[in-house]
């Protein structure tokens, strides 16, 4: 069994990347198989949050692309689809590229550890229960936006963002 080595031990300082969301899928997984043989599965997650302010509800959703290698791109083939609720477990990364256009960009990504699909999965990825009733968001039901738990625009990248929301500027 190894062990990670303790920081005066190595005469440095130990650092962390790891990302935890807990979201719904904005789409299907996009598969691809390398040259290499190497599965890759691509998608977007959905995350909310939700605040009160004046007395008034809002939500504001933040979208994440994700990327799944090798048996967790083919498990997110055979196990996830658009609307699913998903708890996933990952690291931030950043690549820097140059668009179409000879722009400098940097991509955001989460690669995924590993993740669990939720049971009642087509649910929205909301708390089920809050410590105080009056707090809780508003209910999803059947009138208004919050219906769908997946909101209407999947786009993963805010105007003005990275490739100003056009696919084919990310590298890949």
């Amino acid at each position: 069994m190894s062990t990670v080595p303790k920081a005066e031990e190595t005469n440095s300082i130990i650092t962390m990347n790891k990302a935890i969301l807990y979201g719904n899928l904005g789409q299907d997984p996009e598969i691809r198989n390398l040259e290499s043989g190497v599965l890759v599965a691509r998608f977007t997650l959905a995350t909310s949050e939700s605040y009160q302010k004046d007395g008034e509800w809002h939500t504001i959703t933040e979208w994440h692309t994700i990327t799944a290698w090798r048996g967790q791109a083919e498990k997110a083939e055979k196990q996830l689809k658009k609307g699913d609720a998903v708890l996933i477990e990952g690291k931030i990364q950043y690549k820097k590229y140059t668009d179409n256009d000879g722009i400098a960009r940097i991509a955001t990504n989460i690669v995924v550890d590993h993740f669990t699909k939720a049971k009642g999965s087509s649910k929205s990825a909301t708390a089920e229960s809050w410590p105080n009733e009056a707090d809780a968001p508003p209910p999803r039901n059947s009138q208004g936006p919050a219906a769908d738990p997946v909101p209407a625009n999947p786009n993963p990248v805010p105007a003005g963002g990275v490739g100003e929301g056009k696919d084919d500027d990310l590298p890949f």
